[in-house]
Parts: C-alpha cells; sequence; structure tokens
C-alpha cells in the first residue's frame, strides 16, 4: 500500500481562521489548475503556462508547486506560518487596493468569473453622497453585474467560515482518494482513520465528501 499522502495536502484542521480563506482559494484553485492541465509538471514546468484566470499572478511563485500549508518549505514553523498570514492578507484586499489604487469600475475590463465565487472590482466612491445614495448605486451595480453562472449560498448553511472548512475537510478526502485510486475506501479508513474527525469513520462520509469537494471544483475556472 502506498505511504501516505503528504499531510500538507490534506489535513487542513490546523489553518488558522483568519488564513482559511486564503487556503480555501488557493487549494481549490491549485486542485482544478493541476487537473485540468496534466501535462504540467509541479517542480519543473513554468507556472505562468496555468495561471490563465485561476489566481492574481502576484501568488506567482510558489503556486501552484507548493501546498498553502507548506508555504515556506524549509523555514522554521513560526516562519511557515508568518508567510502563510502574509499570503491571506495579500488575498483578502491589500493587493486589491495597490495594484488597483482608484481606477474607475468602467474602466477596468475583468471577468467577473475570474476568481470562481469571489470576484475582484474597484469602486470611486464619492464621499459626498449620501449612505442611501451609495447604497442605491451598488444595488444597481450588483443587478447589472452579479453573474448567474455562480450558486448562490442558500441560507441556513451556515456561517462562510465553517463551510470552507468543512470544503477543505472534504477536498482532503477528495485527493486522499485520487492518490489512492485502486485502493478500497474502507482500507483508506484504516490507514487515515487515526488522523481525521471521526464522521469520517465510514464509506459513505468518504463518498459525500469527495462528491461535495468535486462540486466545489466546478466553480474553479480549468474544472
Amino acid at each position: 500500500m502506498n505511504a501516505l499522502l503528504d499531510e500538507s495536502e490534506w489535513r487542513f484542521a490546523s489553518v488558522p481562521d483568519d488564513q482559511v480563506f486564503a487556503c480555501y482559494h488557493w487549494e481549490f484553485s491549485r486542485t482544478a489548475a493541476l487537473e485540468s492541465n496534466p501535462k504540467y509538471v509541479i517542480g519543473k514546468s513554468d507556472p505562468s503556462t496555468i495561471l490563465g484566470n485561476h489566481l492574481p499572478v502576484q501568488w506567482l511563485p510558489p503556486w501552484p508547486d507548493r501546498a498553502f500549508l507548506n508555504c515556506n518549505i524549509g523555514r522554521s514553523d513560526d516562519e511557515k506560518l508568518d508567510t502563510r498570514g502574509n499570503l491571506a492578507e495579500l488575498y483578502q484586499g491589500g493587493i486589491y487596493s495597490r495594484a488597483l489604487g482608484s481606477l474607475d469600475l468602467k474602466e477596468l475590463n475583468f471577468d467577473l468569473r475570474a476568481y470562481a465565487a469571489k470576484s475582484l472590482a474597484a469602486f470611486v466612491i464619492d464621499w459626498t453622497c449620501t449612505d442611501k445614495h451609495l447604497r442605491d448605486c451598488f444595488e444597481y451595480w450588483l443587478k447589472k453585474n452579479r453573474p448567474d453562472i455562480i450558486k448562490r449560498e442558500a441560507r441556513g448553511r451556515g456561517a462562510p467560515l465553517a463551510q470552507m472548512k468543512e470544503d477543505l475537510e472534504a477536498l482532503g478526502i477528495y485527493r486522499i482518494i485520487k492518490y489512492h485510486h485502486e485502493i478500497p475506501i474502507l482500507k483508506l479508513i484504516e490507514k487515515y482513520g487515526d488522523h481525521l474527525a471521526k464522521r469520517f469513520g465510514e464509506e459513505a462520509a468518504w463518498s459525500r465528501a469527495k462528491r461535495r469537494a468535486f462540486e466545489r471544483l466546478q466553480s474553479f475556472p480549468g474544472s
């Protein structure tokens, strides 16, 4: 039986809450990119050849060669955490303000699908306007620009952070199953059971997780 898949590829429980958002997009887009580009060789191929609309170019390198949890390989755990924290901060907004400055939205030629369920937009805001006027303007913009291809999150499904954590757990199961593609799930439960949440102690739970991850991947370019 194959050795265990490297923990950085599936054991996402250690990701701090303030890095979950970045880890989620890093890993799902990374999976979509690598699966849709089978000729890409980690550590040898040029990442820019498969970048497309997967991620902001400023994330390269080490995407997609390294797992989010392995940034930066060869450094201390504290330095790895700092690096991942910087990546999370980069993704969650700082990069957008620096890259776009005060460009008017109408000047941008961006694809609303470029970041899967998350999109990048820049606005010039006239702070002399009333709050109501600004809200009305954004509501008008939203009606014109919300992409129909992105499924809206149903109410009552739980907080987005909790959903992303569960999605990452599902992605971990998905990767384990694909890595050991010739091994029955029941055997994988024996092999990985001590490292996973108790709810993954049954074959049906693994099948549900695999299906959940696959469905999430469909909203990322390249899937």
